[in-house]
């Protein structure tokens, strides 16, 4: 007889601020057909220029849901909990905010590590994405999926999606301890998807760029940011947040998606600085 195929025991990590945890939640059950189980970390507290007011929910009714295993909800960083890092963040989020999805990620491997159920793979989502469609079929066979954002340079791994072995993904995203976390973000240059890129690198995971943003999925955002396509610009402006995640084939265009994601410019390594990094690709998209 063949060997029989090992079955796929998939752990769901949600975290980050409040956002659209049920909206997602809501349309994962829609694009992922199998069984799984969701453990989620959400802040109470957003702020930045990203912090999103424009929906709300009851948080015991996000608990009460059959597929949520474990929520814990903490009130959230501030910029003075973390006096180690000196300097700005060299990427669009504050570092108290990144440290926040770092030291909620690893909260939650914990708490994989503690459940009597074995776990073989991890989907890292965050709490304002939204799944258009999707290919899962290479992370059975040990390949790492993660998301392509064309906005960042190649070296880099963004931390919007991940889907893979358990393994890897704690080889990667658990750093062990706060002071470990800040050490290698500092030595990142205070950005995270640097510090990704450098960690896949340094454990040897296998890591391939899956789902393309705007086409397979979007981070939906309060208020229309420049860098996103023309139809989710659109969307943001004109539709609630349940409209935009429920309702989404009748506002994404793939095709024009895809047109924006091809015609995005390649972002060299060096542009490390995120100010110089993000104004690059606001002229280079102009110039189309």
């Amino acid at each position: 007889m063949g060997k029989e195929r090992a079955v796929m025991r998939l752990a769901v990590l949600m975290s980050g601020p409040r956002r659209y945890a049920p909206l997602v939640l809501d349309r994962l059950r829609e694009k992922l057909p199998m069984d799984y189980a969701v453990l989620v970390h959400l802040w109470q507290m957003e702020d930045g220029a990203k912090a999103r007011d424009n929906y709300d929910f009851e948080v015991d009714a996000l608990r009460a849901r059959p597929e949520v295993t474990y929520l814990v909800e903490e009130p959230g960083y501030q910029r003075s909990d973390f006096p180690e890092i000196v300097g700005e963040s060299n990427s669009g989020s504050p570092p108290h905010n990144t440290m926040g999805m770092f030291l909620a990620i690893m909260h939650l491997c914990g708490v994989l590590r503690t459940q009597r159920e074995s776990y073989t793979h991890v989907l890292r989502i965050r709490t304002d994405c939204l799944l258009h469609d999707w290919d899962l079929g290479p992370a059975a066979s040990g390949v790492n999926l993660v998301a392509d954002n064309p906005g960042l340079p190649r070296a880099w791994i963004c931390d919007h999606l991940w889907f893979g072995r358990m393994r890897d993904f704690l080889a990667v995203w658990d750093f062990g301890s706060r002071e470990k976390l800040i050490a290698e973000y500092l030595r990142a240059r205070r950005n995270p998807e640097r510090l990704l890129g450098q960690r896949v690198r340094r454990t040897e995971v296998t890591v391939e760029r899956q789902f393309a943003r705007w086409v397979h999925y979007s981070i939906i955002y309060a208020r229309p940011m420049a860098l996103d396509s023309a139809c989710l610009q659109q969307a943001v402006r004109e539709r609630s947040p349940e409209s935009i995640f429920a309702h989404s084939e009748k506002w994404h265009d793939s095709a024009a998606c895809w047109a924006h994601y091809r015609g995005f410019p390649v972002v060299p390594d060096h542009l490390t600085p995120w100010n110089r990094f993000k104004q690059w690709c606001v002229d280079r998209l102009r110039e189309r």
